[in-house]
């Protein structure tokens, strides 16, 4: 049984991931390797697609999403999953730094890494949609 403050994450058991006990927080940090440059991807997720009650949820699914995201291209991209609250926000976003980047800017920089921007997103949207209907299958 779950105890006090422990959180039931069985959506990431299929990707090979446990989850988190009250000891184990999650965390996300930007960061360099050496002296290579990682770009960031920050995707803002709407409460409303994890149902009625997303509102109450997304902070941990966020949170739990980012674990299966690290695991997409290390060793040069930094996925930042959060709530997106105020639909003025873009859904996505891409840094260097801390410093915006546009989209075009975002695709230079990974082409320079061996990667493609398109694909990338393609495959992240369809990590998050499986993580999304792996989470309703759990309610």
């Amino acid at each position: 049984m779950y105890g006090q403050g422990e959180q039931r994450l069985p959506f990431l058991l299929p990707f090979g991931i446990q989850s988190p006990g009250p000891s184990q927080p999650i965390s996300i940090m930007v960061h360099t390797t050496g002296s290579a440059k990682k770009l960031t991807i920050q995707i803002r997720i709407e409460p409303g697609c994890l149902g009625p009650d997303g509102k109450r949820h997304i902070e941990t699914f966020c949170a739990a999403a980012s674990r299966i995201f690290a695991t997409m291209e290390p060793e040069r991209v930094n996925w930042v999953l959060i709530p997106r609250h105020d639909k003025l926000l873009p859904e996505q976003e891409f840094l260097i730094e801390g410093r915006k980047l546009s989209e075009e800017q975002a695709n230079l920089l990974l082409q320079r890494m061996g990667l493609t921007l398109a694909p990338l997103q393609e495959r992240s949207d369809a990590v998050l949609a499986q993580l999304v209907e792996r989470y309703f299958k759990t309610l």
